[in-house]
């Protein structure tokens, strides 16, 4: 005999007050991760000092984002601030590729990266700018079939900077 399934109520998602609890709470293993990455950064043979630096780079951007939830959530902003400096972008793109590199790996993915042949430099948030990118990659490797290709292009077009992510998927 088979009874009626009932679904699970949903469960609420934290807000307001709880999430920057949530936020602050996320603070300081944050940076006990950060510290002890910084402190072995120059630890090991050269595979092993690139993938701690990158860690802590990732380790750094986490703690941005926590930061920017806090402060969103406590009602100090009504938006993500962008920082704005002036970014290499060629730093910018090998951070984000670094990142998802793993991901393309694993996936047998080909990826092309085309910059232009001389030093780029823009006014952007630099966290903000590697995220998308980040975003643009991983979107790019989930959906791409398996030995995929994958092409990154950066180009100059009136004053301003177009990247571009492109896959056969």
């Amino acid at each position: 005999m088979l009874g009626n399934a009932t679904m699970p109520a949903p469960v609420p998602l934290p807000t307001g007050e709880a999430l920057a609890t949530l936020a602050h709470e996320l603070r300081d293993p944050l940076a006990a991760i950060l510290l002890a990455l910084e402190l072995h950064s120059g630890d090991g043979d050269p595979p092993a000092r690139r993938t701690l630096t990158m860690a802590a780079h990732q380790a750094r951007r986490a703690v941005r984002i926590v930061d920017d939830l806090f402060d969103l959530c406590a009602g100090s902003r009504d938006s993500l601030p962008l920082c704005k400096e002036a970014v290499e972008l060629a730093a910018v793109v090998a951070g984000a590729t670094e990142a998802t590199a793993h991901l393309l790996a694993a996936r047998g993915h080909r990826l092309t990266v085309s910059l232009p042949a001389g030093p780029v430099s823009l006014l952007a948030d630099p966290v903000r700018l590697e995220q998308v990118l980040i975003n643009l990659l991983a979107n790019a490797a989930k959906f791409t079939d398996r030995g995929g290709d994958i092409g990154l292009t950066a180009r100059a077009e009136a004053g301003q900077v177009v990247l571009r992510v492109r896959d056969n998927g």
